[in-house]
């Protein structure tokens, strides 16, 4: 295996029958370069992924396999995490919710949501959501009764007893069409296009978020441990003006279907149409859930090279250098070249793929819920 540092993959070139990659166009220090192509794994990201395929196919004609098909899908759902304040919760002060937010496990740190279980969330027809509760630096004490004024009169005179927190809601948002990654008429000081987000959430999706929260906060209020109101804006009619946080976890834009119509790659993460392109990580993602997307793209992605293995495409090692008097980096290779397909997966709070080989030993564990953090030891 070679890394090639401060190069850049302008686009891809495919060959006379458009059904496979000829060759990858590369920059480095201000030379162009050409590199023929066995097999391409496009692992840049749920927005780059988009771009490169869309410049790729500005040279093709219409509805190339770049541009994701005849409906010409690449870029199209582009989906993030979203995280709203919605509600103003009022916990007795015997109560303690901090906890669940961090806590030391095996010690380290691990974020805790609440959630419906699924059955109540399919019977009503509810977003996917989990909650978490503020630590106590950004929890307020209540200091005046009229901030109480609208609940029953126990509260209203016990209102100096009860904590007001923003519980965080973090929703899955669902494919969404019109919100795409595109290519953007400025470029960069290569003369490419840059790219551009139009994110986008559709109004069912608010109408969903709303009816979640007011129902969390419902329930929390049954059990008389709360009192809950939606918090300043949320209570108006609709939610598409209001502050809405992202998540950073790009996903969608290049989606995985069983058919081309509906999607850029197929179930073996092959783009649809061209024979030696992939693509990995989350812009392959149909849905996104609510929970962060590291081990789920870690999988596709060991599945993917499974995949590689069983099909033959992996064993051709790149030889390729930008000068002839490049020195023949082997330190990848020594070890690390040949595919193991052996390993197990343990899930849990830590997920850790085991290969048992037992003269060279591998280990690559992935740590915490909150954040992905891979180490190899």
């Amino acid at each position: 295996m070679d890394i090639l540092i401060n190069t850049r993959v302008t686009r891809f070139s495919l060959d006379h029958s458009h059904k496979r990659i000829e060759s990858v166009h590369l920059r480095n220090n201000g030379k162009q370069k050409r590199v023929d192509a066995k097999t391409i794994i496009l692992a840049c990201g749920g927005i780059e992924n988009a771009r490169l395929l869309l410049w790729s196919a500005k040279v093709f004609s219409k509805g190339n396999p770049f541009a994701g098909g005849r409906n010409e899908l690449t870029g199209k759902y582009f989906m993030d995490h979203l995280y709203i304040n919605p509600l103003d919760v009022y916990f007795h002060h015997r109560m303690t919710v901090e906890s669940p937010y961090w806590q030391l496990y095996n010690g380290r740190t691990v974020n805790y949501f609440w959630r419906f279980p699924e059955t109540f969330t399919e019977k009503h027809k509810l977003a996917r959501f989990g909650v978490t509760f503020q630590d106590k630096q950004r929890t307020e004490q209540l200091v005046d009764n009229t901030d109480v004024k609208f609940s029953d009169r126990y509260f209203l005179e016990n209102g100096e007893e009860y904590r007001r927190t923003h519980p965080t809601f973090m929703f899955e948002q669902s494919p969404f069409e019109p919100s795409q990654v595109r290519l953007s008429s400025q470029k960069d000081r290569h003369g490419l296009a840059i790219a551009e987000l139009h994110w986008q959430i559709s109004q069912e999706d608010l109408i969903a978020y709303k009816k979640s929260a007011i129902m969390f906060g419902a329930t929390l209020s049954h059990h008389g441990n709360a009192r809950v109101r939606l918090a300043k804006g949320f209570d108006s009619a609709g939610w598409s003006e209001l502050p809405i946080g992202a998540g950073a976890h790009h996903m969608g834009t290049t989606i995985m279907s069983h058919r081309s119509a509906e999607g850029v790659v197929d179930t073996n993460c092959k783009l649809f149409g061209v024979e030696n392109m992939f693509v990995a990580g989350s812009s392959v993602f149909a849905r996104g859930d609510y929970v962060n997307p590291t081990l789920n793209l870690v999988s596709l992605a060991s599945r993917l090279s499974d995949y590689l293995v069983v099909t033959d495409r992996s064993r051709h090692r790149s030889s390729y250098r930008f000068g002839e008097d490049e020195p023949d980096n082997d330190i990848l290779q020594r070890g690390w070249s040949h595919v193991e397909a052996e390993g197990e997966w343990t899930d849990g709070d830590e997920a850790t793929i085991q290969f048992s080989n037992p003269v060279r030993f591998r280990r690559l564990r992935i740590f915490g819920h909150g954040f992905g953090k891979a180490v190899v030891l």
